[in-house]
C-alpha cells in the first residue's frame, strides 16, 4: 500500500522531473544497496514467520536492537543510557525464561510407545514430556 501511495505522490509532485531525467536519476551504489538490504530483510522476516513463530521474530528483533546498540558503543562511541541497559537486562532475562527447560527430545523419543503389561491389558503412553506432539 505504501509503495502505491508513494508512487502516486511522486508522480504528482515530480512528474516533469521523472519525465526529463528518469526515475533512477541520482541513484548511486548506496541507494541500490539500501534497497537490496531492505528487500533481503523483508524476505528474512517472511522466512522467520514461516519456519519459526512470531515470538521468535520478536526475540530476533530484540537481540538485533541490543547488538546494534552495543556495536554502536564500540564503533561510534555512543553513550548508552540506563534505560538501554535496563532493556538489555529485560531481553536477556526474558530469553532465559522463555528457553528454560525446553530441551528438545530426539524425534524417536516423541513417538507413541506401546508397552504390553500382560495379555489382557495394553498400555499406551507418550514420552515423559506430554507437551511435545
Amino acid at each position: 500500500m505504501s509503495l502505491f501511495l508513494g508512487s502516486v505522490l511522486g508522480l504528482f509532485q515530480d512528474m516533469h522531473l521523472i519525465g526529463e531525467y528518469g526515475f533512477f536519476h541520482n541513484f548511486n551504489l548506496y541507494t541500490y544497496l539500501t534497497v537490496v538490504v531492505s528487500a533481503a530483510g523483508g524476505l528474512l522476516v517472511a522466512a522467520t514467520l514461516k519456519y519459526a513463530s512470531s515470538i521468535a521474530k520478536g526475540y530476533a528483533v530484540s537481540v538485533a536492537i541490543v547488538t546494534t546498540g552495543i556495536a554502536s558503543r564500540f564503533l561510534f562511541n555512543t553513550q548508552l543510557s540506563m534505560h538501554f541497559w535496563l532493556g538489555v537486562a529485560t531481553v536477556v532475562s526474558s530469553l532465559a525464561l522463555y528457553n528454560e527447560g525446553v530441551a528438545k527430545e530426539p524425534a524417536a523419543a516423541r513417538v507413541n510407545d506401546k508397552v504390553e503389561d500382560n495379555e489382557e491389558t495394553k498400555i499406551e503412553f507418550k514420552t515423559k514430556r506430554n507437551i511435545l506432539p
